[in-house]
Parts: C-alpha cells; sequence; structure tokens
C-alpha cells in the first residue's frame, strides 16, 4: 500500500512529529549537561574564564580524593604581630586584619609565626615557631631559650600551601622570673630527688649535731598546692579552688566562705601516724579579703585515740589584717596522751564572708620518741630538778642562755650579787619589779633623751591637741578626731590616716606601705578604692587609680604606665571583679596622635576619568596607618562614580576621585596609625 505525502492525513501526523522532535530538542538544550554525570576514577580540571587551570576535584595521583587548588595567588600581607612577654617565652597573637586588604582571602589556610635573631631576617622553614588558624585572628605562645631579645614576623598561608609576603618585624623579650635563673634558697628538700645528695657531695665536718633533727622533712604532701592530689581534695568541694599565682609559687589555694550562717571551712590535706608527746612545727602563709568576716584562719592538727576519738586540737592561728598582703604564721604544737594518729588540716574558722587564701604549708616533727631537734627542748620539756649542777660544765651557762626573770632571790645566796658583778646597761624594765621606782627616786632631768614605754604623751586634755599611745592621733578645735598614725591590729594595716567628718559618715584616707586607700567607714566595699603605684619587668612604671566597689558590681580603673622598648607611654581604663567591661564617656572632644581628619576638594578634568589630590606635611603617630576617604554627593553612584586613597603613611596619601562630570567635589579623609 502507497501513502502519498500531498495527503492531508499523512501531512498532519508528520507536522505531529516534527513538533515532538522540536520540543525534546528543546528540552535537552535547556538541561544542564552533568546533571546525571559522575567521575570515575580520575579528576575533573577547573579553569578560570581565561583558561587557566586552578584546581581539580577527584581522585588525586597519590589515590586520595579531595579538591586540590593551583596556581593560587599568595595570601595578602598581615598586619604586624601583638607581643605580650610570659615567663621564657611569649605570646604572639594576629588581630585577624590585612595590611593590604580589607578582606581575608577565601582559601586562607593558616598564619606562620617566625622568630628570627635580626629585625630584617627572612622567614623561612627554620624560622617557622607556631601557626594560628583561626580566621579572624588568634594568639599562640611560644617559648624562647634564654631571655635575649627576638624578633616576630606573620606569614599567611593559603589552601595550596603558598605563603605570602612577611608582615612588619615586632621584637619581643621573654620574661624572667628573677634576675638570675637561680637565687639563694630556690632549692630546699622538696625540690631534691631521693639519695640526690650522696657522701661525695657533702664536705668532711660539714654536718654536725645542729644540723640533724628527727623527721625534718615537710609532712604535707603537696605544700604548695601545685599536684594532682589537691585538685582530686577539693573536686567535690566547690567552695574550695585553685588560684594563681600563690605567694613565690605557681598557686594558691582558696576558699569562699559566703554562707548565710557563720561555719567552719576545714579541709584535711594529710592523715599521719603521731606518738603520744610529740612536738611538730607548723607554718603557712596566709591572706584575706577586705570583706572577710571569720574568727580566725588556722593550719591544726586534729588528734585521734585508737578508735578514732578525737582527743584534741594543736593549731597555729593567724589574725590577718582585712584586704592586707601575705602573711606567714609559724607555731609549735603537742599531741596529748593516747594519741595515735592526726589529720592535718587548714581551716577559715567560723567566718560567713570573704575570701582566703593559703599557701606553702609545712608540718614537720620536732620531737618523736625521745629524740629531738637541736634547740627544740625549752624549759617545758625537762622535768623538776631533772638537770642538776654536776651535770652541768664550768662557765657553760652565761647570760645569753638565761630567760629574763629566770633567777630571782631566792635562787641566790646572801651577798651574792654586787654592785661590782653588774655590767653597766645589763638592767633594764624588764629586771625591776613593778612599782618599785617612784617620782621620788627620779632625779630632775634624768629622762632627757630618754625611751618612755607603755606610757600616753598628750598636749591636751580637749580641743585641738595630739596624743601619743598605741598610735599617734590628731584632734581638731571641736575634739573630734582629725588625722592619726596607726599600727596593725589585726584589723587595719599600718598607716596614716586622714579622716573628713559629715554629719551623716565619716570618710577617711588612708597611705599605708607605699598605697593610698580611701573609703567610708559605715561601709562593706568588695574592692577598696586607692591608689597604688607598682614597677612592671623592672622597666615600666605603673600607677594605678581604682574606683572601689560593693558586693556583686565591679570597679574601674584607671592606669597610667611609663613608656618601654616596646611601647609608648600609655594609660588605660579597664574593669575588674564582677565585669569585663568599663565605659568611658568624655564630654568634649578626643584628641589623638594617631588620628588626622581633614577636607580637601576635587575638580575632575575630564568626567570619567580618575582625577587625585596629595596630602602631604603630617605626622600621624603610629607605625601601620589606614586610609579613609568619604566623598561629599547627593548623588553618589549616579555623579561620583568612585572615591579611595593610596599611598598611605604617616606624613600623608593620595586622594583619587572619578565623577561621570565635571562637578567640584568636596571629600572627608582621615588617617588612622597604630
Amino acid at each position: 500500500m502507497v501513502n502519498f505525502l500531498d495527503s492531508q492525513s499523512d501531512a498532519r501526523r508528520f507536522a505531529v512529529l516534527l513538533a515532538d522532535y522540536d520540543r525534546r530538542l528543546q528540552a535537552l538544550e535547556r538541561s544542564t549537561q552533568a546533571a546525571h554525570t559522575s567521575i570515575e576514577g580520575g579528576a575533573m580540571d577547573i579553569y578560570d574564564a581565561a583558561g587557566n587551570l586552578k584546581g581539580s576535584v577527584g581522585v588525586q595521583p597519590d589515590g586520595g580524593v579531595a579538591l586540590v587548588p593551583v596556581n593560587t595567588a599568595p595570601p595578602p600581607t598581615p598586619m604586624p604581630p601583638t607581643i605580650d612577654p610570659v615567663l621564657a617565652g611569649l605570646v604572639v597573637g594576629w588581630d585577624g586584619q590585612w595590611d593590604d586588604s580589607y578582606d581575608t582571602p577565601t582559601d586562607f589556610s593558616l598564619m606562620q609565626v617566625h622568630l628570627g635573631a635580626s629585625e630584617d631576617f627572612t622567614p623561612d622553614a627554620t624560622t617557622l615557631t607556631a601557626t594560628i588558624t583561626a580566621r579572624l585572628g588568634g594568639t599562640v605562645t611560644v617559648a624562647i631559650e634564654g631571655y635575649d631579645p627576638v624578633w616576630v614576623r606573620l606569614v599567611a598561608q593559603n589552601t595550596a600551601s603558598i605563603p605570602g609576603p612577611p608582615s612588619a618585624a615586632i621584637q619581643g623579650t621573654p620574661r624572667q622570673a628573677v634576675p638570675k635563673d637561680l637565687i639563694d634558697g630556690i632549692i630546699d628538700e622538696t625540690k631534691l630527688a631521693e639519695q640526690a645528695v650522696s657522701q661525695a657531695k657533702v664536705k668532711l665536718g660539714a654536718i654536725g649535731a645542729d644540723q640533724l633533727a628527727l623527721g625534718v622533712g615537710n609532712l604535707a604532701p603537696d605544700p604548695s598546692f601545685e599536684g594532682p592530689q589537691t585538685a582530686q581534695l577539693i573536686a567535690e568541694r566547690p567552695e574550695w579552688s585553685l588560684t594563681t599565682p600563690g605567694n613565690n609559687s605557681p598557686t594558691a589555694l582558696s576558699v569562699d566562705t559566703a554562707n548565710a550562717v557563720k561555719d567552719w571551712f576545714s579541709l584535711q590535706l594529710a592523715y599521719l601516724k603521731v606518738l603520744p608527746g610529740e612536738r611538730h612545727y607548723l607554718a603557712f602563709d596566709v591572706k584575706v579579703s577586705a570583706r572577710y568576716d571569720g574568727e580566725a584562719v588556722k593550719c591544726l592538727l586534729r588528734y585521734d585515740d585508737a578508735d578514732g576519738t578525737v582527743l584534741g586540737y594543736g593549731a597555729v592561728t593567724a589574725t590577718p589584717v582585712l584586704g592586707g598582703p601575705w602573711a606567714r604564721v609559724t607555731g609549735q604544737v603537742r599531741a596529748p596522751d593516747g594519741t595515735v594518729g592526726a589529720s592535718l588540716r587548714i581551716e577559715a574558722s567560723n567566718a560567713s564572708a570573704g575570701q582566703v587564701w593559703l599557701d606553702n604549708v609545712e608540718a614537720r616533727t620536732v620531737v618523736s620518741a625521745g629524740m629531738v631537734v637541736a634547740g627544740s627542748i625549752s624549759a617545758t620539756e625537762l622535768a623538776a630538778d631533772s638537770v642538776t649542777a654536776e651535770k652541768i660544765a664550768a662557765l657553760t651557762i652565761t647570760a645569753d642562755k638565761l630567760a629574763a626573770l629566770s633567777v630571782t632571790t631566792d635562787k641566790l645566796a646572801t651577798n651574792a650579787v654586787t654592785a661590782t658583778k653588774i655590767a653597766a646597761g645589763t638592767i633594764d624594765a624588764t629586771h625591776i619589779k613593778s612599782g618599785s621606782i617612784t617620782a621620788d627616786t627620779i632625779a630632775a632631768n634624768a629622762l632627757n633623751g630618754k625611751v618612755i614605754t607603755g606610757a600616753t604623751v598628750q598636749t591636751g586634755t580637749s580641743g585641738t591637741r595630739l596624743v601619743l599611745d598605741t598610735a599617734m592621733r590628731l584632734y581638731d578645735a571641736a575634739g573630734v578626731l582629725a588625722a592619726e598614725a596607726k599600727l596593725a591590729d589585726g584589723k587595719t594595716d599600718v598607716g596614716f590616716v586622714a579622716y573628713n567628718t559629715s554629719p551623716f559618715a565619716r570618710y577617711y584616707a588612708m597611705l599605708s606601705r607605699g598605697y593610698v586607700q580611701f573609703g567610708r567607714e559605715d561601709m562593706q566595699y568588695w574592692g577598696v578604692p586607692g591608689i597604688d603605684h607598682a614597677v612592671a619587668g623592672g622597666t615600666v612604671s605603673n600607677l594605678s587609680i581604682t574606683s572601689g566597689s560593693f558586693a556583686g558590681f565591679g570597679q574601674a580603673r584607671l592606669q597610667l604606665a611609663s613608656g618601654s622598648t616596646d611601647r609608648q607611654p600609655h594609660v588605660e581604663v579597664i574593669a575588674s571583679g564582677m565585669t569585663d567591661r568599663c565605659d568611658l564617656a568624655v564630654s568634649g572632644t578626643v584628641t589623638a596622635g594617631n588620628i588626622v581628619i581633614g577636607t580637601v576638594s576635587i575638580t575632575p578634568a575630564v568626567a570619567g576619568k580618575p582625577q587625585s589630590v596629595t596630602i602631604t606635611g603630617l605626622n600621624v603617630a603610629g607605625k601601620t596607618f589606614r586610609g579613609f576617604v568619604t566623598a561629599l554627593s547627593t548623588v553618589p553612584g549616579t555623579g561620583v562614580a568612585g572615591c579611595t586613597a593610596t599611598d598611605v603613611t604617616g606624613t600623608g596619601m593620595t586622594i583619587w576621585l572619578t565623577r561621570k562630570d565635571t562637578v567640584k567635589t568636596g571629600i572627608h579623609w582621615m588617617i588612622i596609625g597604630s
């Protein structure tokens, strides 16, 4: 059967077939070419618009699957590093900014830290010390061999391991703990390994009876609270914590005594085997906060018998100065009869507020089983009449061996002591009976140039006067205490105090031991207002002025610091205490040597072509400079096409303006140095 194309039926079918082919072809052209593709056993190359190979994705020659960049541009130049000295090292920081770019490259990998001996050293594999991987900047601590200054440079690296240009070099010097690495007394028995001192290390005759004692080693297992044992002891005691630094040690132990009622905050450090009559030397370092409200701070032994019954306590007690410096407290205790063991403890007694810091605990055996440490036998260890005359060699007892008032008249034969037997100046107030010297026995002018002890000296009994007793006090015309020179009494430190009394409260200013404190007597401060001075690193003089604060709130500190080798003199406003933020409000204008502003005008000679003007003759403080420009236009993008700055230095920069016309345009500019 034959079908002819000119028939209507065949023409319609052929038209439908062509339309279907056309639709399917258009759909194929519109679809993604790789929608249903995969990479089989190889890699696919990636090219840029210019046809340059920029990377490959897929199976790499080593068998791994990865996106490998190639022919990438090196990263920009980072800003110079920040340097902070630490013990035997430096903390090197990068602020996440770039010297010649505003944005971090998308293929940024890490920041290399290089150390060199000179400012112009070239970073290479031998100078690479550490890396910073955070894109927004960060810090890293590097150890330094010795204490000589070193130079630090930063080099950025991209994901293709291509480094960029190095930053400017900044010098830093590691901090040294003391002027020399070892000082006298820094190595004690706790720093020596067992059997480290052999017979060959001891000079003949160097160790005698006075150097020998039983159990003189420290019985406190972790006296400076630096080891894991202390951390384990306080793991379930949230009121106890480790703080840094301690008193001439890396760590101290702290207890927060805040409580609704008075309580005893006690911590057992060790349990010791102890015999009846044993004497122990106890010592510890302590300081308390200004808000401490407790009875005392103690290092003690709690004595137990064989059944675990508490027989008693032997305690060395401190009554520290509120808010004062570290203090050393020492003493001896003795075990009662029936003792078989003792718990070595530290304690903040009967307290309900404030902080206590403790460090460098000592517990040493003085007397045990009849063996004694040289010099540890006192009169209380001797039975009555146990030492008779025949036990004492001739001339072995001299005046310096006798305690004051230990020889009374009933011990002397009649007329055994005459005036010729008494050396000039040997009889003082401790040897004279109370009341035996009266006014009629003192010759006129006998007190000229003499020392008067225990009396009250005053210029009057009322009104303006000066009184000397346990302190020196000055009173005004109304008889109100205006100032006094105080001695440390366990509550306040030694110092000179001046008062300003108002109808509502009494304010004071106290000069004590190199610092000044301010306050109001009826207030309980968390941080005490004052002025303090300190020297950092032996080269930087710091003067700090603190606002003081009350419980639950932070305080502001204004710190003035002198210049150093790596920093200019500067002033810092710092928050401390309960907050990490401190606001600064200035009622006038702020002028800074590292910020310069101005305004220039540019009239383009040709529309659409950049026109420039150069600013010169400036003196902007800083090492790194950034320029900012803003065109004064109401038609940005329409009239002004672009405005930028180049060649930014501390002495000036070049400002460029591109307009679509030739209208004169004002430009605000600013240079900031850092």
